[in-house]
């Protein structure tokens, strides 16, 4: 076969130099030529020359392929994803609208129907499996509903809270337990902070009492 004037004329076409050795490999790989009639030229030539022709087709198939395709699937990825300010929009709506649910379902709950929610009333509804629902979706994990609603209550200082209003202190407890135990620290360190404001106003009082009935 070696001695075909044809095939080596061939084999001299597509292999002059290396420069056209690189022409016809690139050829084979990118639809320019078929690669099964380059095969018909190196298989005259050697077990070794046809595996390393048979290794170059099936790495370029299998890997340059793949790290092209995944470079321009991470490119159309990228082009896909929002924008900052769109992200942001589709954040606040997301809040807006689990708000709005949550809302509805406690005015829908509302044993006395005031608009407001009490301890009692709060501890009641934390019975219904909507309402735990729709606050695990918040990333709200409330273990006792009677120290939640404390913790909310004493943000908005008072001991019942309009549905509304408790509604926003909710979501700002939105997200990991961490953000609740973070709160409930906060407000006993307030009511920590108060107490010892009047223990202070106590022993001045006693202390001017003392004073003047000395001066007496």
């Amino acid at each position: 076969e070696l001695a075909d004037p044809d095939l080596f004329a061939r084999q001299l076409h597509y292999f002059r130099h290396v420069p056209g050795a690189i022409a016809t490999l690139s050829m084979c790989t990118t639809g320019g030529k078929d690669w099964e009639d380059i095969w018909d030229l190196i298989v005259p030539l050697g077990w070794w020359s046809t595996m390393a022709f048979s290794f170059y087709i099936a790495f370029f198939t299998f890997a340059v392929m793949n790290i092209l395709t995944g470079i321009f699937v991470e490119n159309a990825l990228s082009l896909c994803k929002p924008s900052e300010k769109e992200a942001l929009l589709a954040r606040k709506h997301q809040t807006e609208q689990e708000a709005g649910e949550l809302t509805t379902i406690l005015e829908t709950l509302d044993g006395n129907g005031d608009g407001c929610m009490s301890i009692g009333e709060f501890s009641k509804v934390m019975t219904n499996e909507r309402v735990v629902h729709v606050l695990s979706k918040l990333g709200v994990d409330i273990k006792d509903a009677e120290l939640f609603f404390t913790t909310v209550a004493r943000l908005s200082h008072r001991d019942i809270v309009e549905i509304p209003e408790f509604v926003s202190q909710i979501m700002r407890l939105k997200g990991h337990a961490l953000s609740m135990d973070l709160h409930a620290v906060i407000v006993q360190m307030q009511c920590l902070q108060r107490s010892l404001e009047h223990s202070l106003d106590d022993l001045r009082q006693e202390q001017g009492a003392l004073k003047a009935s000395i001066a007496g």
